[in-house]
């Protein structure tokens, strides 16, 4: 007689299945959530109960949000708190007192930083830093410092399969990188090359940052020098404050980003199943290839190995790569993590819950902000994201000497008691356009004093919730295939 799991454990697996494998019928589900838990005894009928539960929960999905314990706003700002709304909005920032506009309210550097692809390939080629992104020019030669691994390559015996071409402003940028571009380094670990041309290949942004992530926090444990130096958990608006976090505020500020699992935003943002079957296959390939480059087994034995296209969502698959690049992984990574991290940032339900956090979180040229990240959507909003260079101007990022630092500036007079909203979408689109593209947040029907001012002026729009869950992607055969490439593009966040 087997064990019989809990309500909360057989709907935990039943729904981490149900996302990694869609179109599966319950008979062949079972079979894949006892092939996953093989000492569970589940019934069919007990598990189409709880099928049938979690299609009703899926019409009211929203993302979970959590206050970052590791986070002191008045660092930034003494004229704004964090507030925690409810359930379905989460948190967001709320005027302590009365603000003026055109206010620069605080500038924030990022948590990671997947920067534009014209930034991120002038750092594959050594002409930007890999640090803060800073472009190289002719005035600023002199201070620059290439990838200490890549230096003693020169002499290395056997040579290294690639060279890295990684170059840094200076040395406080080499010291500020810690051990994240070593996991990131083809020198230091050749066991991410296959990570890095997959990143390079499909210029997915989610993956390119929840890749910077995942390096940032198994670094953080390494870094024991540079953590024990911070002296709190929080962190300023001074440039480069953020990577002197010490490990478990770098684990807590991960953990508060607003969250809803990429795969059930895709399966109810889309009707396209060509498109959803190849999003899937995308997913996979990036699991395989970030396991690989970044995984080493806890001494806890969480690894297993995938013996069939059925994804055990709990569990992390063992790498498959040369012994040879496992030692030098070991030699980077010589402090264990600790087997829950490791299975929040290496399973598939960590998988998809993490590019869930990249997709809903990222600011518009590549940055992940603490606090940023706070901000709720408005189609009126009352403050702006810039990237201003010292001499103000915000034409382009490129050669900005910190590109990837945002100013946040109020746009309108703010009292005290209200919240500070920026809009997701382009303000000057229609009330149809906004509320089609507002899809992607997974927050519900913008019902915001602009939206149900326009609603009212507009007589066609009597049922928004209607309206909304009408607008299928890729409707009409004809159209469907010519549109399912930027279909998959606008979705990933590339």
């Amino acid at each position: 007689m087997g064990v019989v799991p809990t309500d909360d454990e057989l709907t935990g697996s039943v729904r981490s299945l149900r996302a990694s494998n869609a179109g599966l019928g319950v008979p062949k589900l079972l079979a894949a959530l006892l092939s996953s838990q093989p000492e569970w005894s589940v019934s069919e009928k007990r598990l189409r109960k709880v099928i049938q539960r979690l299609k009703t929960e899926g019409a009211n999905l929203h993302p979970t949000s959590t206050l970052n314990s590791a986070l002191d706003v008045s660092k930034y700002s003494d004229k704004i708190e964090a507030a925690l709304f409810g359930p379905e909005k989460g948190k967001g920032l709320v005027a302590t007192q009365d603000i003026d506009a055109g206010e620069v309210l605080w500038r924030e550097d990022p948590f990671v930083y997947a920067p534009p692809w014209e930034i991120y390939e002038a750092q594959i080629e050594g002409t930007a830093c890999a640090y803060c992104s800073r472009a190289f020019t002719p005035t600023n030669p002199p201070l620059r410092v290439r990838c200490p691994h890549d230096e003693h390559s020169v002499v290395a015996i056997p040579s290294p399969a690639r060279r890295c071409r990684a170059t840094f402003c200076s040395r406080l940028c080499v010291s500020r990188s810690g051990s994240n571009h070593s996991l990131l380094c083809p020198v230091a670990n050749p066991a991410c090359l296959e990570l890095l041309d997959f990143l390079r290949k499909q210029r997915w942004k989610a993956a390119l940052t929840f890749t910077q992530c995942v390096a940032r926090i198994l670094s953080a444990w390494q870094d024991e020098t540079r953590s024990a130096s911070a002296k709190s958990k929080g962190t300023s608006n001074k440039p480069g404050d953020e990577s002197l976090m010490n490990k478990d505020a770098i684990w807590d500020t991960y953990k508060s980003f607003a969250t809803l699992r990429n795969d059930r935003r895709w399966s109810h943002t889309s009707e396209n199943d060509l498109a959803q079957s190849q999003l899937e296959d995308t997913y996979k390939r990036f699991h395989t290839v970030l396991t690989n480059a970044l995984y080493l087994q806890s001494l806890e034995g969480q690894g297993i190995v995938m013996t069939s296209t059925i994804i055990p969502t709990g569990c992390i698959p063992v790498p498959n790569r040369p012994a040879a690049h496992t030692k030098q992984l070991k030699r980077l990574l010589k402090v264990p993590i600790p087997a829950a991290m490791l299975s929040s940032l290496f399973s598939w339900d960590g998988l998809m819950e993490g590019l869930g956090k990249m997709n809903l979180n990222l600011e518009a040229h590549g940055g992940l902000f603490p606090l940023h990240s706070h901000l709720n959507h408005a189609c009126r909003p009352n403050v702006s994201i810039r990237h201003i260079s010292p001499d103000g101007s915000t034409n382009s990022i490129l050669h900005s000497p910190n590109p990837s630092r945002i100013t946040v500036i109020t746009t309108s007079p703010i009292s005290a008691g209200v919240e500070l909203v920026v809009s997701y979408v382009d303000p000057s689109l229609d009330l149809r356009s906004r509320r089609r593209e507002l899809r992607a947040w997974d927050f519900g029907v913008c019902r915001c004093e602009r939206c149900l001012e326009e609603g009212k002026s507009d007589p066609t729009i009597e049922h928004p919730d209607i309206l909304e869950s009408g607008a299928k992607v890729g409707d009409g055969d004809k159209q469907a295939g010519g549109r399912l490439e930027d279909e998959l593009r606008d979705f990933l966040g590339v």
